[in-house]
């Protein structure tokens, strides 16, 4: 029977006096009343996982500290404390101090984005502090914990029947106990809990093989010998977890990410017998990669061409495709058929859309909506809301990935009912290429290029490409080759202030008199780089300017460098996570401006609309990730930091070009973004590049593609730095998954 009063300390050791000075330390520690303690030392294990179930079964302690013979714990309160967190949360199943709340496709936590914890460590070769995330209070929730220390209150057994040696177990168990329904997580420490003196790392020849173990039984990435996808080689020097790409280069990324790309794309090649469903999955993987570890290429045409030979290959017999579970309404008007991959709760993709079809609620058109891949995310409300209200329908895929049904749907759907079709779709959907492959009876179909500093599949379908600004169509009609393309702006609708300025001040707690700036943006796109450091610039600017007020929404307010520069203006720079409650800072602020070095155009032409002066970054690395030169009433951009400063010292102490800019800035986004100034561009883009009768598919167009330039290496570094190959992680991680199930 398990004594729920008892801790044990458990060892695989093969260095007595290592061993010894670290239970010197765990016999110091404050025990809780009641409790008693012992010590666990395996002596000869074949492999750790051996030696940790071997002591699991001699010992009748509820609680058990698995921890290397180096580790010495150095807080007093230790076993209080996890104690404490663990009587208080019974969903928690084991603790580590230090993890990865994701775990990338390598299976190399520590190449994480997301790490988390805090350690005294010496893998440099001396003890110094290895910080990562601070986890607020009780503890984080992560996906993998490092083996230096694990503290269990249950028993799962380790996996020695997979692992051998000494490496990766402590992945899989975290995986374990998440399998099983616990959490595993990272506690709150305020100085770090353990001193880890490992000395130097060398990576063996074991680490590898219990790597492609881990990758292909937990992740479901198998080796290029197996019909799925091959776990490619990642990129590892040594164990610097603070830098995560030792030594690379903006153009070494570029070329890695060419090599990974290649890779995918040879197993679609190598597969030509391969379920067409699986198939699909696999094409999602490579076009995801390319979207989310840019290649310098914006468009793969000979992926694009083998997706057309599987849809030629599609057998398709309108009687025999079913569409009785969609209520299509048979109203008259110009139908237009809307495809989206996966309509979002927030930000400017779904929007865009919506917007699209409340703009033209006066014209005589019906507008309904398929969803491709929602998953498990809830259709919008309000987007439902415009549906209806424009007499459309909406039908949204099941999650059963018979993607051949599928294609066949979307396919009749746009032969039989629609008169346009508009493609919305995420920048590795398949699924229209599979449905429009053959061009025969269907009406035209244009794409929103709403991703338009990515690479996205669809060119070999579209019959126009419709550009959301200036910047995008020169990569439209240069690096991916696609002529047919006209400018077509953002829809948005118009905006008033509702609450008075002071009111809504008065609300925060902000003083009147302030001169409040304003910056709206998801977190990733303030990430430093090189010159462009918008926290330390903004920091500078209010240190001179002290009447001034600077909110920032959409970072993490407990980054380190949003703290410091909290402190260093006291207090006047304030940062807001996400959050979808921001028209009230809109109208509440007097200066809005572009973050760097990525700009979020639909931010800025919101603030547009409400009259709110915007200021453009300084020296941008491409008019690509910039609100750009399409808006005449903008000044022009600052060519240094030093004229950055001045213009925005300028706007501050001058009330009068304030509200002379914002007043001009929101007439030109009014009349190109709103009412019959953009109905009238769509009209017009409509009858000229899609409806006449000379229209023809851009692939039979498409001119010849640059090659990549400096600023495709430079895209590859940032989007790498900026957190993308996390989400990229979880997309080939789902992806990978599905095809286990298939």
């Amino acid at each position: 029977m398990m004594n729920d009063k008892k801790i044990a300390f458990i060892y695989c050791v093969n260095n007595r006096d290592l061993y010894e000075e670290s239970v010197r330390y765990a016999k110091s520690l404050h025990v809780p009343d009641g409790y008693e303690i012992e010590f666990i030392a395996i002596e000869g294990a074949q492999s750790i996982t051996s030696g940790y179930n071997q002591a699991m079964k001699q010992t009748d302690a509820k609680y058990k500290v698995y921890l290397h013979q180096d580790v010495f714990i150095v807080n007093k309160n230790f076993l209080v404390d996890t104690i404490q967190l663990f009587e208080k949360n019974e969903q928690l199943g084991m603790v580590g101090v230090i993890g990865a709340k994701t775990i990338p496709n390598s299976g190399i936590w520590w190449e994480s984005e997301n790490k988390i914890g805090k350690v005294y460590d010496s893998h440099t070769g001396k003890i110094e502090l290895l910080q990562f995330e601070e986890v607020d209070q009780g503890y984080e929730p992560v996906q993998a914990i490092d083996g230096l220390l694990m503290m269990t209150q249950y028993d799962i057994p380790w996996r020695e029947d997979i692992f051998k040696g000494w490496h990766f177990y402590d992945l899989s168990q975290s995986k374990e106990f998440i399998n099983a329904g616990f959490h595993v997580g990272v506690p709150f420490q305020t100085r770090p809990w353990v001193v880890h003196d490992c000395g130097e790392i060398i990576i063996s020849e074991i680490f590898e093989i219990n790597r492609r173990i881990f990758v292909r039984k937990y992740l479901g990435i198998k080796d290029s010998k197996g019909d799925t996808l091959n776990s490619v080689k990642y990129h590892h020097s040594n164990q610097n977890v603070d830098k995560l790409f030792h030594d690379s280069t903006m153009y070494d990324i570029l070329e890695q990410n060419q090599k990974f790309y290649r890779s995918f794309k040879s197993i679609f090649n190598a597969n030509k017998s391969i379920d067409f469903n699986k198939k699909v999955i696999i094409s999602k993987i490579i076009g995801a990669y390319g979207w989310l570890a840019h290649t310098g290429y914006y468009a793969d045409y000979k992926l694009e061409d083998e997706l057309l030979e599987m849809s030629n290959k599609l057998f398709y017999s309108s009687a025999k495709v079913d569409l009785k579970e969609i209520r299509i309404n048979r109203n008259s008007g110009f139908k237009v058929l809307h495809v989206i991959s996966t309509a979002y709760l927030t930000g400017g993709h779904t929007r865009l859309m919506d917007r699209w079809i409340r703009l033209r609620k006066h014209y005589d058109e019906v507008h309904s909506v398929v969803f491709t891949d929602q998953r498990n995310n809830v259709v919008p409300d309000w987007l439902i809301k415009t549906i209806n209200e424009a007499n459309g329908w909406y039908y949204v895929f099941n999650n059963d990935y018979n993607f051949r049904s599928q294609c066949l749907k979307l396919r009749k759907l746009a032969q039989e009912w629609a008169d346009l079709v508009v493609l919305h779709t995420h920048p590795n959907d398949p699924i229209p290429i599979l449905a429009f492959g053959n061009k025969e009876g269907l009406p035209p179909i244009i794409l929103v290029n709403h991703a338009d500093h990515v690479y996205w599949l669809g060119g070999s379908v579209s019959d126009a490409v419709m550009d959301i600004r200036m910047a995008g169509q020169f990569i439209t009609k240069h690096r991916r080759g696609i002529q047919n393309s006209a400018v077509l702006p953002i829809p948005l609708m118009k905006k008033e202030r509702k609450i008075s300025k002071t009111k809504l001040r008065e609300k925060y707690g902000l003083p009147n008199e302030a001169v409040i700036l304003l910056s709206i943006a998801s977190g990733y796109k303030f990430k430093p780089y090189r010159h462009l450091n918008f926290p330390i610039t903004l920091a500078e600017v209010l240190r001179k300017a002290p009447d001034a007020i600077l909110i920032v929404i959409g970072p993490n307010p407990q980054d380190d460098i949003w703290r410091e520069v909290g402190k260093s203006t006291n207090g006047r720079i304030i940062v807001i996570g996400a959050t979808t409650e921001i028209e009230e800072f809109y109208q509440l602020s007097d200066i809005f401006l572009e973050s760097f070095p990525i700009g979020s155009l639909t931010a800025e032409l919101d603030a547009m609309l409400y009259g709110l002066p915007v200021i453009k970054a300084p020296k941008p690395l491409s008019n690509l990730l910039t609100i750009g030169d399409d808006y005449t009433s903008l000044d022009g951009t600052p060519k240094s930091l030093r004229d950055y400063r001045e213009l925005v010292f300028n706007y501050i102490h001058d009330f009068q070009i304030r509200k002379e800019r914002g007043n001009q800035q929101r007439e030109e986004v009014i009349n190109k973004h709103t009412g019959d100034g953009w109905n009238n561009c769509l009209d017009s883009i409509l009858l000229t590049n899609v409806l006449n009768n000379n229209n023809k598919r851009t692939r039979v167009c498409f001119n010849k593609i640059d090659e990549p330039s400096e600023f495709d290496a430079i895209w590859a570094e940032m989007q790498r730095n900026s957190g993308e190959k996390v989400f990229l992680s979880a997309e080939i991680n789902f992806y990978n998954q599905i095809l286990n199930s298939l």
